[in-house]
């Protein structure tokens, strides 16, 4: 027998509902599902916005190019990626102050809430 562990939104009946967009927690199998809304990449010199329109703010990543070869998470402060600089409201999020000759960044949005 598979175990099943699912914690759906509000108004969501877990014990039927199949669509993974209607779940906080979704494990139908030995992987946990995290939810992508949307991914990409591009560059900023001193400021850039990602538009979301979630509604919420989500969990994302923002990956800021420190190199030829190389990426560093990029958080609210982070020296090692480069003076990278991340905020979020519930629609947008912004990047500022690509710090070097490398100003290109990856971005990861995911469904899951975390206001």
């Amino acid at each position: 027998m598979a175990f099943k562990v699912r914690i759906s939104k509000s108004g969501t009946n877990a014990e039927t509902n199949t669509d993974p967009k209607n779940f906080t927690l979704f494990a139908d199998s030995d992987n946990v599902l995290i939810k992508e809304y949307s991914r990409g990449s591009s560059d900023v010199a001193t400021a850039s916005t990602i538009s979301h329109n979630l509604g919420y703010i989500p969990f994302y990543i923002i990956m800021g190019k420190t190199s030829s070869t190389r990426y560093r998470v990029a958080t609210a402060y982070n020296q090692l990626a480069g003076l990278w600089r991340t905020s979020t409201t519930t629609s947008t999020i912004s990047i500022t102050e690509g710090a070097s000759a490398y100003d290109d960044y990856l971005y990861y949005i995911f469904y899951d809430d975390f206001s």
